[in-house]
């Protein structure tokens, strides 16, 4: 047994991108106070004192602001505006429900004030998923939970959305303390992330047909579902939970609960939603039809893969400009004066902002050997964006683009069809519409008509609480069920479309 495997039998948080194969370098950790080493290459012995260098942080942008509808919001919560089938809601005046969105990287959730078909956040909280010991892909997770770390991964989720819970709701961690009373708790999450949430085999996920245990709207008591015993925060007995089903083995809940809160504002005939996460999943959705697709883009938008790169935490660099002296300015999350890294929205300015100033060729190649020295750690080591870097945003920007153009092709609809393209997932709050225009991670065409929504997956969450006595969960499962899979990998000329899209566009043409 190495060390790493030692820390996930014991549920302890370590960032292991390449999932313990040894690439990633992240699975730093201390050993009786020696120089740090990799935990996937070191032997375990029992009485070792282990530290880790690198424990994930907790992330501090949920993205549920700035709702497109004419919602208002600032950082206190969200305020979601009556629907149009508000009349037929009971009022529930003091009541509580919570939502949560349960990603490959992040777990967020709200704790929502419900009344006579409204909902207002009042907290929000979040947190690197656990499971991320396991790697930050889902293929990782669905091959280290089908070789027998299932239950583990399980018992650290749960015990990961547990916590949010008494979090949200100023408990202390066994649920006791200062308390509301909640009514409804709703679910979202990627189809690999709710099979492990409801002990499901995993397995067939990740092999052809790929195959789904269950992938139906699951309801019942939370207390059954999420194991939470404390009549303290959730009745055992009245407590609902609900968790949105999900379309196929790689398009899940999360997009069903986007595009369940995409219907409920007012939105053009023709729209696209793109999740921009570690698995790419996307909707084209036209006047008959919900087709979606899902494809590989590994966790570059959420700062795995990349040499200096964090998640959306504070102090992780955001946004950066080059200006025409190749000086580079930069904002931080949070702006709290030390640096974390470079999360996603800003990993595609350094690749946006480089291009533009003829840094770098249409190939992506760097036209200095040096890196891009972007700012300086605490401890005075560069961050920097590399070679290697840009090349992880090239497969990852030509995934998704590669992805959109068949949906399009297929619906027989061109760019100029689509009246918006929302921009969803790990920095789909924060991405410069400019900046992935620039790399054509976004077509030109589109970059107007480009609305970041954050989480869309929680946002329809929240708004699940507010109807379910209005057929809201008839509405769901319509979504699911109604909604088209395109397979990409079997798309004639995908590869040929996603090889050309590795290149960054030629803008002399535009």
């Amino acid at each position: 047994m190495n060390v790493l495997e030692y820390l996930r039998q014991n549920n302890e948080q370590i960032s292991a991108v390449c999932g313990g194969n040894g690439t990633c370098g992240r699975c730093l950790v201390s050993i009786d106070d020696s120089e740090p080493v990799p935990a996937c290459r070191t032997e375990y012995r029992p009485g070792m004192n282990i530290r880790v260098i690198d424990s994930p942080d907790l992330i501090t942008v949920l993205g549920t602001g700035d709702l497109p509808d004419g919602g208002t919001s600032d950082r206190a919560g969200v305020h979601i505006e009556e629907s149009e089938t508000s009349d037929c809601a009971n009022d529930r005046d003091g009541q509580y429900g919570i939502a949560i969105d349960i990603g490959t990287t992040t777990i967020a959730g709200v704790l929502c004030s419900v009344g006579d078909s409204f909902c207002r956040v009042i907290s929000e909280e979040s947190r690197i998923n656990p499971n991320i010991s396991f790697g930050a892909d889902v293929i990782s997770r669905i091959k280290a939970g089908s070789e027998g770390y299932g239950k583990t991964m399980r018992d650290s989720l749960l015990e990961a959305v547990r916590e949010i819970i008494f979090r949200l709701c100023g408990a202390d961690g066994d649920g006791t303390g200062k308390n509301k009373k909640i009514d409804k708790i709703n679910i979202a999450g990627n189809t690999t992330m709710i099979h492990i949430l409801m002990g499901y085999d995993p397995g067939s996920l990740g092999v052809f047909p790929y195959t789904p245990v269950n992938i139906k709207t699951i309801e019942g008591k939370a207390s059954d579902i999420l194991g939470i015993s404390s009549g303290d925060i959730v009745d055992t007995d009245n407590t609902h939970c609900v968790i949105f089903p999900g379309i196929s083995a790689y398009v899940g809940g999360d997009i069903v609960s986007g595009l369940y809160y995409l219907k409920s504002i007012k939105t053009p005939d023709i729209y696209m939603l793109v999740d921009l996460g570690t698995n790419g999943e996307m909707a084209l959705i036209t006047h008959d039809s919900i087709r979606t697709a899902s494809t590989s883009a590994g966790p570059v938008f959420e700062g795995g893969g990349i040499s200096c790169g964090c998640g959306s935490v504070a102090g992780a660099i955001d946004h950066i400009k080059i200006n025409d002296r190749k000086k580079v300015s930069y904002t931080t999350i949070a702006d709290i004066g030390l640096i974390a890294g470079i999360c996603g929205s800003g990993v595609i300015d350094c690749a946006a902002e480089m291009y533009l100033n003829g840094m770098c060729t249409e190939r992506g190649t760097f036209m200095s050997d040096e890196p891009l020295l972007v700012a300086r750690y605490p401890d005075m080591t560069p961050v920097r964006f590399t070679q290697d870097d840009m090349r992880q945003v090239q497969l990852a920007k030509a995934a998704i683009a590669a992805g959109a153009e068949v949906l399009c092709h297929s619906a027989g609809i061109s760019y100029e069809d689509i009246g918006a393209l929302y921009l969803a997932g790990g920095m789909g709050h924060a991405v410069d519409a400019g900046s992935a225009a620039a790399i054509g991670l976004i077509p030109p065409e589109l970059k107007e008509r480009a609305v970041p929504i954050g989480n869309s997956s929680l946002k329809g969450a929240v708004r699940l609480l507010t109807e379910y006595e209005v057929g809201a969960l008839e509405r769901v499962a319509a979504i699911a069920e109604g909604s088209r899979l395109e397979d990409l990998a079997g798309a004639p000329g995908f590869q040929d479309t996603y090889i050309r899209h590795m290149d960054l566009p030629d803008h002399s043409l535009s």
